[in-house]
């Protein structure tokens, strides 16, 4: 197992990033009327954390949104802390999951939960490992490629999430991760992913053209995750529906959920 590819990318898919609210209906039909966004998948099995979700296809990646339908779960308390909705969990996708599981317990990283079935492996890690963002390393044993665009993906429903498929957006292009100190926190995700940071502004790339970025704040809360770019067939077309719609748009991204999504050009390898 090398969590580095041949051209130097970290050997990571962007697979799926989950955002936390107290009222997912709403934003799902956000999500559609801006992005074209449809749910593939309600996962039953998620009652056990304390939540229900959604999961809607962004190109052969993934939106989540997650909502508290019991007292003291963990993003009930993010929640809380936070004051509004907001972005709550980024998931990469790998390999092989338990070899990162065992290189990060060799290296005393802390792993706050575990996930093996027969066609998903996951382990989240916790949030002060990645400057304050849970985030998880995931992988699909089953699947003859892991990096097929359209890959087996068991958190958005198995094999059949490609149905719910829309021909607006493309994939996820970045997530940005806000912090005082961004090189600190870009340092931080470097080393427990074990992958390079590229020079310039710092930033992990991953495979298709994804990247993870690091940046300063961008709103009040200071950290968490500042926004996540989709690349879309027609950029401008999801700023005209949010501007109908009544959504608020900075700085040319859309607030849905409390968190910013840009909307930027195609990038050729996400197709």
């Amino acid at each position: 197992m090398t969590p580095v590819a041949d051209n130097g990318r970290a050997d990571y898919r962007l697979r799926q990033v989950a955002f936390a609210s107290t009222d997912l209906e709403p934003v799902a039909d956000d999500f559609e009327a801006v992005f074209g966004l449809k749910i593939a998948f309600r996962d039953p099995e998620i009652i056990h954390y304390g939540l229900k979700n959604i999961v809607m296809p962004a190109g052969s990646d993934f939106i989540e949104v997650v909502q508290p339908v019991q007292s003291n779960t963990s993003a009930g308390r993010y929640l809380a802390k936070r004051g509004e909705d907001g972005g709550y969990m980024v998931i990469v996708q790998a390999a092989d999951a338990l070899a990162h599981r065992a290189r990060l317990q060799a290296a005393g990283v802390e792993i706050v939960d575990v996930m093996d079935v027969e066609d998903h492996q996951c382990s989240h890690i916790h949030p002060r490992e990645f400057g304050g963002i849970l985030a998880s390393i995931d992988s699909t044993p089953i699947a003859p490629d892991w990096r097929d665009a359209d890959s087996h993906w068991y958190p958005a429903g198995g094999a059949n999430w490609p149905a719910a498929r829309t021909a607006d957006v493309q994939g996820i292009a970045a997530v940005a991760i806000q912090s005082a100190d961004p090189v600190d926190t870009a340092g931080r995700w470097s080393h427990v992913l074990a992958a390079p940071l590229r020079d310039g502004p710092p930033r992990i790339e991953l495979l298709r053209g994804a990247e993870i970025r690091f940046v300063t704040p961008t709103d009040r809360h200071g950290r968490g995750i500042a926004y996540t770019a989709l690349a879309m067939r027609e950029p401008g077309l999801a700023i005209e529906r949010a501007r109908s719609r009544g959504l608020p748009v900075e700085d040319g991204a859309v607030l849905i959920c409390g968190a910013r999504f840009l909307p930027v050009p195609m990038i050729g390898e996400l197709g």
